[in-house]
């Protein structure tokens, strides 16, 4: 994750929500505990089935901070994962960016498509090969790893939403450039150089 904080106090936050072909730690599903993966494409797919997909906060379907439908998110599959870049103005993430808090990506989906493969002295290991991406998230104040997942039975349906998180680092830099000449300086003279 990159995290650009600009003059206008917004942030451009760029990097991959989540890597295809890349088998995952153990997280829970409705099929129990497993390795899981996405295959290559059903990202792209997912995205061009959807019409909207909004930007959310810690998985909080109220707290949309941006969305494909008005660019203020753009998603895209490339040959690493799904990448994002998202301009964001809601000034309690602005806020956590400026102070390092956000800690990764992670995504909900619905409607997925899989095949289990049983597999000698590990745990299965789940393709995923379809699904309906509901949401991407920053995390902020859950611990991003994506074997802290949650599978939600919706209410009156039997669609399941499924949230993974992407372990990531955090990188945040600003528009303006910044003279640490006065620093380097310092640090040469405590070196003796």
């Amino acid at each position: 994750m990159k995290i650009e904080v600009r003059t206008d106090n917004s942030i451009k936050i760029t990097g991959y929500v989540n890597a295809v072909e890349r088998e995952s730690k153990p997280v829970a599903t409705p099929k129990g505990m497993v390795n899981e993966l996405v295959e290559s494409g059903v990202f792209h797919r997912a995205l061009d089935a959807a019409d909207d997909i909004p930007m959310t906060v810690d998985h909080i379907p109220t707290k949309i901070v941006a969305r494909t439908a008005d660019n203020t998110l753009q998603l895209k599959e490339d040959n690493i994962g799904l990448w994002a870049e998202a301009t964001v103005t809601e000034e309690r993430v602005v806020r956590a960016a400026k102070e390092g808090k956000l800690k990764g990506w992670s995504f909900g989906m619905t409607n997925v498509l899989d095949a289990v493969e049983e597999r000698t002295e590990k745990l299965p290991l789940r393709r995923i090969k379809g699904m309906a991406l509901d949401h991407v998230t920053l995390v902020i104040d859950k611990i991003p790893a994506y074997s802290a997942t949650s599978v939600e039975l919706r209410a009156g349906t039997e669609e399941y939403l499924e949230t993974r998180t992407f372990d990531s680092t955090v990188e945040v830099s600003a528009t303006k450039n910044v003279d640490y000449s006065k620093y380097e300086e310092r640090i040469k003279k405590a070196k003796g150089e």
